[in-house]
């Protein structure tokens, strides 16, 4: 027993919890408030608590069904002795919350001497922790334990004090039989007297005794001999498995490869045998193989789905997510209670979406209950904290608060109030993005609440343009510094809410929108560029017809004259060229290479890594179009460059014309860009305040560079310096219009300085760049010539700010030397300059606001304060112009008055609408409309909540696309009916197939329904978002019409069913597997193996034949198995189940871990099966390979026609080779965003 002590955490406080330790104990099955003592029995993992020493225990947790541990005075039991709990420190306090159903069982206690509260603590905590951990040997050991402890005549005896010393057996066949026969196992006397002297035991046993009958007991030779004997050696009884021969079952049977060094990992963490010594001496002997087959470290279900696999990143509307209905009932609709609890629960299970119906409190409080039934409440601020606490234990993803409102509009303010005050910056109460036309992500929402409910009417169809800055008027206003009382230049944007002020920039040039902003992309010379190329025509207008023509003028060159352009749909290129008398065109193939490089082809025969080299090839060898029929490239077509028909271009224009034509334009940036003097050379002239700048673009073979910038054509330089700065901060502006030669121009010609200093200039030269100057945060010391040594403080000058790891700069006599860019701080240009009022944004709120006209202010005549009601000094602005105050004036005027009339329009709305304008500020992406057929697709923030009744006429063929074209938008709810009241569910699978987001089950309710809703949402790592298929996200998506599951890969499970262990749930006599697959209609099937006849229930074996269950879109589908028994006496025919998300399957022989009607694990329980999981598309394209194989092999050994032997094996290459394309691109969920194509 001393193995169940921990080594890595507090021994003592282990003994101590062992020996005992005195408690006060809240239960609400007592009467008051008891002292017990709670005592820990580490070999069960149990937690025991008696009245007096050798009494019947009166509490007990099995740890391993704990599903948390909350300190402090918090939990019902607390609750209902509000006098005696106020007598307890909370710091001396815990609750643990456990059970195998929804509605947890709570041991509250109190810790009487402050001593003993760390060790209950700190050692409950370890103790559970440790039991989540422990090895399925362990789970077995102490499983046993349990049962060796019920077989006692004096179970109390057990728990006691003395225990440790005591000795405990089995004393006779009696009550050995007895046990068993609670296990459903039927133990004759014969068989049992032989198992006895097979095993050398006697009737009287004590533990490890029992142990080793129970092993003997649940082992099947005959499973083993029949499947697993070629991985065993020894002799009959010792037979083991070394990792060597586990390495191989691992990767024949299972298809997992792993090396013999991490099989020896496994087998050590699956045995847990301190005794076995080095990774040298593991191995499995048969009866642990045995077990590890039947374990969950052999599960079918794929540990990889115990993480987030699925991308997170899409709209929220093309995800499932797992919704509660009526989440605070703990059971009816009529009269059960109403719990906090149970949002806890339903948070930790990884529900997303939890509702809670909200009635007008007597107190002025509201409550939550289910109105106008017997059923209790509980308070709306209670239900905030408890949803606060437990949110983000299972999941980080965004929380759904479904609010069914009843409040009056008082308490709807204070829900409000409740809800901002409790999760602060985690409640969304405005858009993400102020230009959003979708829903955000997960991922974006992480740790985020949403609010769903009505919105005032008045509000509906203003949200975007509430949130979105509506520009009334911009400029540079002077805003009076209070404290400086001087008046400073800021931005001004005045927006229908608000006055927004910042720091006027110093940008010089004209002013470029956000979405101009443009980013350099290098040319890189190892990249080919083909628009370079002369022979490229790019995407012509007219497509393959002015391809011809252009092919019919240069027609005399002869056959092989060609050009090459982009393909008519945009899709790579294709070369046209003439020959015989008529324009062919052909199209250039491509492929990336598994190196990633690319390669371009005309066929598999030549392949070259650019099209240029492929051109030049067939230059010089034919390419082969059909039989007989060659072309040998020859002359190309020239394709004049992009720049000849651009504005900004002349030809003829030396460099004094162009410095003529520039003093004719004597608007800065105006420039154009003419030939250069040096051969393959070009010159972009550019006015810069009254000065005339040259720039040489050189070009020999290669890209267009300038400076250290370097183009593929000079249509793209020119666009870049449009949107970046040239020269200082000045950017390409107009093109410089006429020329030298007009009798008449369209500018006088002014007397700027033509050069300023050299004729040609450099956009990279420290002159040409926006300097700083930076100041040093650390000592540097360069180790190379070209750079720069300072100490911490100096002052670096003529800096510019690059996004590169290395700046230059000057310092004393060092120029323009390299140092690390993290080294320095910049210094804000005239920073010490600024008043606080020019380095800070701000914004004044205009609601309630007041706008009068002042006297002169500083020297300035006209003036207006603005009062906010927000702030008690006004806002000063000062103008050089009447009219300018007045055009203002008006306009905040006119803002002001509509804020006040929209706030008049909303407060009457309130009354008619019965939502609080709080309250509805805080919907933003779930608000809650009716659902109308006529405007779907509606907007993205709008959602709607149906019945199972009232969607029930849609989920048909004919009426399907309705609802999977509006869930591709937004979002829907749907709900159980009225009827319901015993809380029974609907089957969530038609609504999920049918593109559902929120399919609203009652949690607390054992039933089928919820049992496919627990094992749906268990994938992706349990965090109650479940990515749908590409296929469900495009519109017009149908179950029922399998061309919209065209490109969706379909399977094939072929399961077989061997054996089960400790099948001892209810009376489970004559038992059966059931197995089904749940989807789309099409995919909807049931079939089931025989029964067992005897009475087994430790290891019945079926051994039964293979079934075959063929999947259209897995995807969408849920395997499930059910424990089934014939016995005609119980009700209930299910005893234990499993469902797991077909994509979420592994094959080969697997256990199935069975769970009790709430999704609970039951202890040691499970199946034992063979699962084969075949791609029925490549399946047949595998059998066609095959077949071609065998053909050309025949025909080799025959030695018969070489050439179609040489064929076949050429059509076999290209079937592997498809085969190995369609694994790669075989990404269900897919990692894309899938086109909306709205309905119009």
């Amino acid at each position: 027993m001393a193995g169940y002590y921990a080594t890595n955490t507090s021994e003592k406080n282990l003994r101590k919890l062992e020996r005992g330790v005195v408690v006060t104990v809240f239960c609400s099955s007592k009467k008051k408030p008891e002292n017990v003592t709670l005592r820990a029995i580490l070999e069960t993992k149990e937690i025991i608590c008696i009245l007096y020493e050798g009494g019947k225990p009166e509490y007990r947790v099995y740890l391993p069904s704990v599903k948390e541990v909350r300190p402090g005075l918090n939990s019902p039991d607390f609750e209902r002795w509000p006098d005696e709990t106020a007598k307890y420190d909370p710091g001396m306090a815990m609750a643990i919350f456990h059970g195998l159903e929804f509605n947890l069982s709570c041991l509250s206690i109190v810790a009487l001497d402050p001593n003993d509260f760390p060790a209950l603590m700190e050692g409950m905590t370890q103790l559970v922790s440790e039991t989540k951990v422990a090895s399925y040997q362990i789970q077995k050991e102490r499983w046993l334990w349990k049962e060796f402890y019920k077989i006692q005549k004096n179970e109390a005896s057990a728990y006691g004090t003395d225990r440790l010393e005591k000795q405990f057996y089995i004393k006779t066949l009696r009550d050995l039989k007895s046990w068993l026969a609670k296990m459903n196992y039927k133990l004759k006397n014969k068989e049992a007297k032989r198992l006895l002297k097979h095993l050398k035991l006697k009737e009287k046993m004590v533990f490890q005794e029992f142990y080793m009958l129970f092993e003997e007991l649940v082992h099947s030779d005959d499973i083993i001999s029949k499947h697993f004997n070629q991985y065993l050696s020894g002799k009959t009884g010792e037979r083991q498995m070394r990792p060597e021969r586990f390495v191989d079952f691992l990767q024949t049977e299972q298809n997992e490869t792993f090396s013999v060094e991490t099989a020896k990992l496994m087998i050590k963490h699956f045995v847990d045998d301190q005794m076995r010594g080095t990774l040298g001496s593991m191995h499995f002997t048969e009866k642990e193989f045995y077990d590890y087959l039947l374990s969950p470290d052999n599960s079918v279900w794929n540990p990889e789905q115990e993480q987030i696999t699925m991308d997170m990143s899409q709209p929220l509307c093309d995800y499932w997510i797992a919704s509660s209905h009526n989440t605070y009932l703990t059971g009816n609709q009529m009269n059960s209670d109403s719990s906090v609890e149970t949002y806890a629960r339903a948070l930790r299970m990884g529900c997303r979406c939890v509702e809670l119906d909200c009635w007008d409190g007597t107190d002025g409080i509201p409550i939550i209950r289910h109105g106008k039934t017997l059923t209790s409440s509980v308070k709306f601020d209670d239900v905030v904290k408890m949803i606060k606490a437990n949110a983000w234990q299972t999941s980080e993803f965004p929380v759904i608060l479904s609010l069914e409102n009843h409040c009056s509009l008082q308490q709807q303010r204070h829900m409000a109030s409740v809800l901002k005050e409790t999760f602060k910056d985690e409640l969304v109460t405005a858009p993400l993005d102020a230009m959003e036309r979708q829903l955000p992500s997960p991922e974006l929402l992480r740790r985020r609440i949403l609010i769903k409910d009505r919105k005032l009417k008045v509000d509906e169809g203003s949200d975007e343009k509430k949130f979105s800055l509506d520009v009334r008027k911009s400029g540079i206003l002077h805003i009076l510094d209070q404290a400086e009382r001087a008046w400073v230049p800021l931005k001004c944007v005045l927006t229908e809410k608000e006055l927004m002020y910042s720091p006027k920039d110093d940008y010089e040039g004209e002013d470029v929108e956000d979405d101009e902003a443009d980013e350099y992309e290098d040319y890189d010379s190892e990249d080919e560029n083909i628009e370079m190329e002369p022979w490229f025509h790019g995407k012509l207008s007219r497509g393959r017809r002015e391809a011809e023509e252009l092919l019919k003028e240069k027609k005399s060159h002869g056959d092989g004259t060609y050009l090459v352009r982009e393909r008519d749909n945009g899709s790579g290129y294709s070369i046209s060229f003439w020959l015989s008398g008529k324009a062919n065109h052909c199209r250039i193939q491509s492929r990336v290479e598994d190196d990633g490089t690319k390669i371009y082809y005309f066929n598999d025969s030549t392949c070259k890594t650019t099209v240029k080299e492929l051109l030049d090839y067939y230059r010089e060898n034919p390419l082969y179009l059909a039989t007989n029929k060659s072309v040998l490239l020859n002359e190309s077509i020239y394709h004049p460059p992009d720049y000849i028909t651009q504005p900004w271009y002349f030809s003829s224009v030396n460099r004094r014309a162009a410095e003529e034509m520039l003093r004719r334009n004597p608007e800065d940036g105006r420039f154009l860009v003419r030939p250069g003097s040096a051969k393959d050379s070009f010159a972009l002239s550019f006015r810069y305040h009254g000065k005339i700048r040259h720039f040489r673009i050189s070009k020999h073979c290669g890209p267009y560079v300038l400076g250290l910038y370097r183009f593929s054509s000079l249509v793209k330089l020119v666009d870049f310096f449009k949107k970046s700065p040239l020269y200082r901060k000045m950017k390409l502006g107009k093109p410089a219009v006429g020329s030298t030669t007009d009798q008449q121009t369209l500018f006088q010609a002014d007397d700027c300085d033509i050069y300023g200093c050299s004729i040609y200039s450099d956009p990279n030269s420290p002159e040409g760049l926006s300097m700083v100057n930076v100041k040093a945060l650390y000592d540097f010391r360069g180790n190379q010539c070209d750079q720069m040594t300072f100490r911490r403080g100096a002052l670096i000058r003529n800096v510019k700010e690059e996004d590169c790891p290395w700046w230059r700069g000057d310092l004393g006599d060092m120029r323009q030397l390299l140092f690390p860019a993290n080294y320095v701080e910049v210094i804000p240009e005239k920073e010490d300059d600024k008043t606080d009022l020019e380095k800070e944004s701000g914004i004044i709120d205009l609601a309630g606001g007041i706008v009068e006209i002042s006297r002169e202010v500083e020297g300035k005549k006209n003036v207006l304060n603005i009062f906010s009601n927000k702030t008690a000094k006004p806002f000063v602005i000062g103008f050089d112009h009447h009219r300018e105050m007045t055009d203002w004036g008006d306009a905040i005027r006119s803002n002001v008055a509509a804020l006040e009339n929209r706030d008049r329009k909303r407060s009457a709305q309130e009354g008619i609408d019965n939502r609080a304008v709080e309250l509805s500020d805080l919907v933003v992406y779930c608000r809650a409309v009716a659902f109308d057929t006529k405007t779907i697709p509606g907007r993205h923030s709008e959602m709607s909540s149906l019945s199972e009744s009232k969607i029930a006429p849609f989920l048909t063929t004919d009426r399907m696309t309705t609802i999977t074209n509006y869930n591709c938008y937004q979002l829907s709810r749907i709900y159980p009916k009225a009827l319901r009241i015993t809380s029974d569910n609907y089957d969530p699978v038609p609504m999920w197939t049918s593109g559902c987001q929120m399919v609203a089950l009652n949690y607390q309710t054992p039933d089928k329904p919820m049992q496919l809703n627990q094992g749906w949402f268990r994938q992706n790592g349990k965090c109650g978002y479940v990515l749908k298929p590409p296929c469900m996200r495009e519109a017009y998506f149908n179950p029922f019409d399998l061309r919209t599951l065209s490109t969706v890969p379909k399977l094939s499970l072929t399961i077989t069913i061997h054996c089960g262990r400790l099948l001892t749930v209810g009376a489970c006599l004559r038992p059966f597997i059931v197995m089904e697959v749940m989807g789309i209609p099409i995919d909807n099937k049931r079939i089931r193996t025989g029964l067992r006849e005897e009475n087994n229930g430790l290891t019945p074996v079926w051994d039964d034949e293979a079934h075959v269950l063929d999947i259209v879109c897995p995807p969408m589908a849920l395997l499930r198995f059910e424990l089934c028994s014939d016995n005609e006496v119980i009700d209930q025919k299910v005893l234990a189940q499993a469902t797991i998300p077909v994509l979420a399957l592994r094959a080969g022989f697997r256990s199935v871990p069975l769970q009790n009607a709430y999704s609970e694990n039951l202890p040691l329980s499970s199946l034992l099966i063979h699962l084969a999981i075949n791609d029925t598309e490549n399946e047949s394209l595998s059998r066609i390979a095959e077949e071609v194989r065998n053909m050309y092999q025949t025909l080799a050994s025959l030695n018969r026609d070489p050439q179609k032997v040489r064929k076949l094996m050429d059509t076999e290459k290209k079937i592997l080779e498809s085969l190995e394309e369609k694994k790669k691109n075989s990404n269900i969920y897919g990692e894309f965003t899938i086109p909306r194509h709205k309905k119009t």
